[in-house]
Parts: C-alpha cells; structure tokens; sequence
C-alpha cells in the first residue's frame, strides 16, 4: 500500500467500527482497541497486523531511517509488542495461578483488563529487523535463552546504556547510526523510559548489588513454592501492571494526536 492506500485503510477501520463519530472520537475510542481479533483473523501477531503496519507506515514514513515504501515494514522491520504480558502471568494466567488464589476477584479483574489492554496500539513499535547470530532485536529481548524475559526497560537500558547489544546496533547501523539517543525515544513515542539523558529502569525487577546487574524472571519458574512468595508477586504484578498501564496510556495519546495530524482532511 502507499501512504494514501494506508489512510484510507485506516479511516474505513475507524468508519466500520465507530460510525456516526468523528475522527476525534473514533481515536480517542480506538486507543483502547484490543487487536487480538485481527491477529487471530490474518494468522499473526497483534503488533503485525495490516491495521497496525497501516498506522505504523502512516507515523514513521517519514520521521523513522529505511521506511520508504510499505514493502520496507517486511523487509527492514517488524512490529513489537513493548510491555509483556505472558513474562509475569502466561497466556492462561497460569503464571498467576501458580501464586494467587482464583477467589482474589479484584487481583484477577486487573490482570484479565490488563490482558485486554496490552494490545492496544500505544503498546506497539517497530523494530530494525536486522539478525545477529540469528536474532534480531525482538527475539533477542522476548527469547527465553536471553535475559530480558521481554521486559522494554531492561531491554532499552541495555542498547542504550551497556554494550551488550552492540552485535544487533552494528548489523542496523543504517538506522542506529541516523537516530541519536533521544531522537530514538522521542520519535518512537518512548519518553516514559527517557530522563537526563539516560534509560529509565521502570519496573521493581530483582538486583544483584554486588555485580550491579538485573535478574528478572519468568515468574511462574522463579520459586519451588510459589504460595509462599504470593505477596511478593502480587506485589510486583499490580506495581507492573499500573506502571505499563500509564505508559500505553500516554503513548497511546501522543500517538493517536500524530495520527490525526496526518490522516485529517
């Protein structure tokens, strides 16, 4: 699609879904529509879906490096989902199970709304796609095998603040090299992770003090007797689940006034 093709595919969503409102309205409503049934529909992910790349072409063409064409969204980047869910309470919610009684009504009500709202588009970006010893940025910070278990602010602190992604910095130096440090926040809608010039670690994750490095977890793998440490979960969770809450909700706001700025008539 072009630029225009991307609009109308957009505005025709918006039309379908909130008729007899105006673009104002159809936004402000659209900021917290689930995309799971889409994803389901196309067969892909939530963040890949060709509303999302639509939305994503309509922002970025001309504010990100190498997205000239539609096409550029396949071939040099991919969609990503920034605030996990399934790293704290699985698909199933059995990661919260496994330490919260299911008689916990309020605690369950915040993770089922919480499941709704982490796909939504302010929890959506794109991603350079290019690979590193066969992972790319968004394997390398959801993959099991590596550290992050799929929380953003580790994942930012670390390509911005330590060495340890400069093998997938290198491999995207087209766009690395054409974005500074607070061009990548500000025009990726990330300033909630941003502040004096360095990445805001977000969320209460473990601290070694002594090597100074961060130990986040899959919760449902961290203890033998998960009842024992509900408190400290619950705890973790309802803080993780606030926190990213207000994030999706302020970029989602930033994004949706972009939005409009560019597909009114």
């Amino acid at each position: 699609m072009n630029l225009q093709e991307c609009i109308k595919y957009i505005k025709d969503f918006l039309n379908n879904n909130y008729p007899n409102k105006n673009l104002r309205q159809q936004l402000e409503l659209f900021k917290t529509y689930n995309f799971a049934k889409i994803g389901i529909a196309e067969g892909v992910h939530e963040d890949s879906t060709i509303l999302a790349k639509a939305i994503y072409f309509v922002l970025w063409h001309d504010n990100l490096p190498m997205l000239n064409s539609w096409s550029d969204m396949g071939k040099n980047y991919g969609g990503e989902t920034i605030n996990t869910f399934n790293s704290l309470f699985q698909e199933s919610l059995e990661g919260a199970k496994i330490y919260i009684s299911e008689d916990d009504e309020d605690f369950y009500s915040k993770v089922c709304k919480f499941n709704d709202y982490y796909l939504t588009i302010g929890n959506f970006m794109l991603l350079p796609l290019g690979k590193s010893n066969g992972s790319t940025l968004n394997t390398r910070k959801g993959s099991y095998n590596f550290k992050y278990k799929d929380y953003a602010d580790l994942f930012l602190f670390d390509l911005f603040e330590t060495s340890h992604l400069d093998d997938l910095k290198k491999v995207n130096a087209d766009y690395f090299n054409n974005l500074t440090k607070e061009e990548f926040f500000s025009k990726n809608f990330l300033m909630d992770y941003y502040e004096n010039n360095h990445v805001k670690i977000i969320f209460n994750h473990d601290f070694d003090k002594v090597n100074e490095i961060y130990y986040p977890m899959y919760w449902w793998k961290k203890y033998k007797n998960p009842k024992e440490h509900s408190n400290e979960y619950k705890s973790f969770a309802l803080d993780y689940i606030n926190k990213a809450s207000c994030i999706i909700k302020n970029r989602a706001n930033i994004m949706m006034e972009a939005l409009y700025s560019k597909i009114i008539d």
